[in-house]
């Protein structure tokens, strides 16, 4: 697997691919390489059989800074160029693998944004979250708008949003915003443990089980019911419902195989 290191760093571990933003001196700010780069990758992640955990992270003691001021002061583009940058959050958020969003050090506009769009949040003690999108008089992109009250509610959001406010991991942690902390030393491999548990979950269900919450936030309970009917009798077919069961009968992990 290649990819450009000095703007992103893919890289392969086992089933895990991890997409690293690498432009430390600007904090890993999303430049117009990055913004294209970004949802390209997590596509190919999305159809790749091999990969069955997808993380997104920073390099060099941040997660992202946002948007690059360089490219936000010449605009921020028209409605179309922005809905094809930002369907790197609705692949974050409805890939049928689990997404997780490594942040260390600061996640600010839309790196904020991105990390709210991942399924699961690990955050270093370092972490920061800012959302920064009112102080240049801008609303939020990415699905910000969507997930943030979803998570902490609607006047923690509008705080985050609207009046600047920053957390750090703990509060973050405190709030909802995020779904562990682990300390600024050994991160990494904390993550790395985290990203495998991931990647050896049922991948048929874990398709399932994201496909129903995105349709069970939007449809009637009646049809949320059908919907999950649908998926118990389909997942009850499969090779993976048998060896889960093995499994548990015999007191041992589970090796699934997405059939």
């Amino acid at each position: 697997m290649t990819g450009r290191p000095d703007s992103l760093e893919v890289t392969d571990r086992g089933p895990v691919r991890t997409l690293a933003l690498n432009r430390p001196e600007r904090r890993n700010a999303l430049d117009a390489e990055l913004l294209d780069r970004v949802p390209e990758e997590l596509e190919r992640a999305a159809g790749d059989a091999s990969v069955r955990a997808v993380v997104l992270a920073g390099r060099g003691g941040a997660f992202c800074a946002g948007g690059d001021l360089d490219l936000m002061t010449a605009g921020v583009g028209d409605v179309e160029e922005g809905a094809a940058r930002e369907r790197a959050a609705t692949l974050l958020r409805e890939m049928p693998k689990p997404t997780l969003a490594a942040v260390d050090g600061p996640a600010a506009g839309a790196g904020f944004s991105l990390a709210l769009a991942a399924d699961f949040r690990l955050a270093s003690s370092a972490a920061r979250f800012t959302a920064g999108f009112g102080a240049v008089a801008l609303c939020g992109d990415y699905g910000v708008n969507a997930h943030l009250p979803r998570l902490v509610g609607r006047e923690q959001a509008l705080r985050l949003l609207l009046l600047g406010e920053t957390w750090d991991a703990e509060t973050a942690l405190r709030r909802g915003l995020v779904g562990a902390v682990a300390a600024a030393a050994g991160f990494e491999a904390e993550v790395a443990a985290f990203a495998d548990r991931l990647a050896a979950l049922a991948p048929l269900a874990v398709a399932r089980v994201k496909a129903n919450i995105a349709f069970a936030e939007q449809a009637g309970f009646a049809a949320v019911l059908r919907r999950e009917a649908e998926g118990m009798i389909a997942l009850a077919a499969t090779d993976d419902f048998k060896e889960g069961l093995a499994a548990f009968t015999e007191g041992r992990p589970p090796r699934f195989r997405g059939r």
